[in-house]
């Protein structure tokens, strides 16, 4: 289905969009609203929607069609595969919740749309970017993006403008396990910390935030791993450190 020709604009992230659909073709419209039951006159929108040439759609690059929505999402429902695509010049936890938040609203909305049957084999997030602020993906982000299967592809437009050195302000939080048998990290914990971090680095865009889990044991491997994925050191109480910070972890962007 065709309709609007997207124009991109002269900005960083409509380059980095327009090289990436350049790259791998297929149908893709811009700035589909997903959602429902939002504020009035609120609606969140996807980047894009691609759909893979492989499902049977015309290349090209449009526009959302306010005046077909039924025929776009017909066409939507029709295909194999989707992508949702975000895209943000560095990659960092923003991007990263955009893209895994608009999958899930993306599949809320095909079942709205198909009188509650999502016939979309797979909804595939994607996130478009340049890299991080000297050009490289740290190994703890990427690493998040694998367990939610959020794929990265990163564009070359070459080196971006220097950015003035802003120094960075360090911070400490330190989560305390207590009352609980056993005296592991838990997800109660970690999930308080993230969440902390978040809010501080939203507020304080230059903020270098350390965050810690003092316990009594190390408790089971799998939440240790996830603890050095997302930048945790574990403390035991009056011992050493049990699990360093992973590298790239000082600096969570």
């Amino acid at each position: 289905m065709q309709g609007t020709k997207w124009v991109p604009s002269s900005g960083t992230e409509d380059k980095l969009l327009l090289k990436y659909l350049e790259t791998v073709k297929g149908a893709a419209y811009i700035q589909v609203p997903v959602g429902k039951n939002e504020p009035r006159h609120t609606q969140r929108k996807i980047d894009a929607l691609r759909i893979p040439a492989a499902s049977g759609a015309n290349a090209g690059r449009w526009k959302f069609p306010k005046d077909k929505k039924q025929d776009f999402w017909a066409l939507v429902s029709a295909a194999s595969e989707v992508e949702v695509i975000e895209v943000k010049e560095q990659l960092g936890p923003f991007v990263i919740g955009q893209a895994y938040a608009g999958k899930l609203l993306l599949e809320d909305e095909l079942a709205i749309s198909t009188s509650g049957v999502n016939r979309v084999t797979r909804v595939k997030p994607v996130v478009v970017c340049r890299g991080e602020a000297d050009g490289r993906l740290t190994d703890g982000l990427l690493a998040v993006c694998a367990a939610l299967n959020i794929a990265v592809w990163k564009a070359d437009l070459g080196p971006g403008k220097a950015k003035p050195e802003v120094p960075l302000y360090e911070l400490e939080l330190r989560g305390r396990v207590e009352g609980e048998k056993p005296n592991t990290p838990n997800r109660a914990v970690i999930g308080q910390l993230i969440t902390a971090r978040q809010l501080l680095h939203a507020a304080h865009e230059h903020l270098s935030v350390s965050l810690i889990i003092e316990c009594e044991e190390e408790g089971n491997k799998s939440l240790r791993d996830v603890c050095s994925t997302l930048g945790i050191a574990v403390h035991i109480r009056n011992d050493s450190p049990t699990a360093a910070r992973p590298k790239g972890g000082a600096r969570p962007r």
